[in-house]
């Protein structure tokens, strides 16, 4: 039944169990409590339909084009729905445990209240989707509610996984972000920074790469802060520095120590930032790039590390 073409049917209760229909078109049905378990049918085209208390488990669904259709109280557990395409769909109350969506493309979409224990997501985009309400039922009868899908596994991770615990809590007493301008006249400085925090066996990471789509770019500096040790700023020629500091500072409980180039002066509201959050801290100043090694283990870390152990 290859290429069958159901567009604009309707259908209650049928029974399409263990069924090959590969590159058949659904386009436009209204399908309510109908079986699909094992079904087999790569490449279809579902855009435009609705689907209500269906049954999809253990299917074979790669490349589907679900363009624009509602599914409620539908399962996809277990399914291979990979490269699949469910743009401005909308998922209501849908089970999707252990479904394997690589790829798949949810832009625009809407998920609601749908479990997604085991759900393997790698290379899918949900720029622009409405997320609420995801379900992690977990060992015992408890569960986690969060309205990310990412996050839901980074979230188990965290309470089930001892290993991943210590490896998250490690990594974050070594993180360590650094701001700035990453102009090739400025790069010098940063890198001395860099390598002089490399010394003492702290993990730099460099804010200047491409911004995640579904995410701006107050939204990532503010995610590394976060989970960071503390944040080194050079203040020097500044560009987008105070701006950073400003997402920053109100939400973190962790060193902001800032360094600046003699000669020049802090932008002029940077003292209000250290008025108003006893975390930001008093600018050290570096003569040269050859200095900032000296500047960074003999002030700014020792500066860092007693607020951290005072707090």
């Amino acid at each position: 039944m290859g290429g069958s073409d159901f567009t604009g049917a309707s259908a209650k209760g049928c029974n399409f169990s263990g069924s090959s229909l590969p590159k058949s078109v659904w386009n436009d049905c209204s399908i309510d409590s109908c079986n699909f378990q094992g079904l087999t049918a790569s490449n279809v085209s579902a855009q435009s339909a609705r689907f209500l208390n269906c049954d999809f488990r253990n299917s074979i669904l790669d490349g589907l084009n679900a363009d624009g259709s509602a599914f409620t109280n539908s399962s996809f557990s277990q399914c291979k729905l990979i490269a699949s395409t469910f743009t401005n769909s909308k998922l209501y109350s849908c089970k999707l445990d252990y479904a394997l969506l690589c790829k798949a493309n949810f832009d625009g979409a809407t998920l609601d209240g749908c479990s997604v224990f085991g759900i393997s997501i790698w290379g899918s985009d949900f720029s622009k989707s409405d997320q609420k309400n995801f379900i992690v039922n977990l060992p015992g009868g408890n569960l986690i509610v969060t309205n990310s899908i990412e996050y839901s596994y980074f979230l188990y991770q965290c309470i089930e996984n001892s290993n991943f615990k210590k490896y998250f809590e490690s990594t974050s007493e070594k993180l360590v972000l650094i701001l700035g301008r990453f102009t090739p006249k400025r790069m010098v400085y940063i890198d001395a920074i860099r390598n002089s925090l490399s010394k003492k066996g702290l993990i730099p990471v460099l804010f200047d790469f491409d911004k995640p789509e579904t995410q701006d770019l107050s939204e990532v500096v503010l995610s590394l802060a976060l989970i960071s040790r503390f944040t080194v700023v050079d203040l020097s020629d500044p560009k987008c520095a105070p701006h950073e500091i400003a997402t920053i500072a109100p939400h973190v409980n962790s060193p902001i120590a800032a360094v600046i180039e003699k000669g020049q002066r802090p932008y002029a509201m940077y003292s209000d930032m250290m008025r108003r959050y006893s975390w930001v801290l008093e600018p050290e100043v570096y003569q040269s790039h050859s200095e900032i090694e000296s500047v960074i283990l003999n002030s700014l870390l020792p500066n860092c590390e007693s607020y951290i152990a005072s707090r």
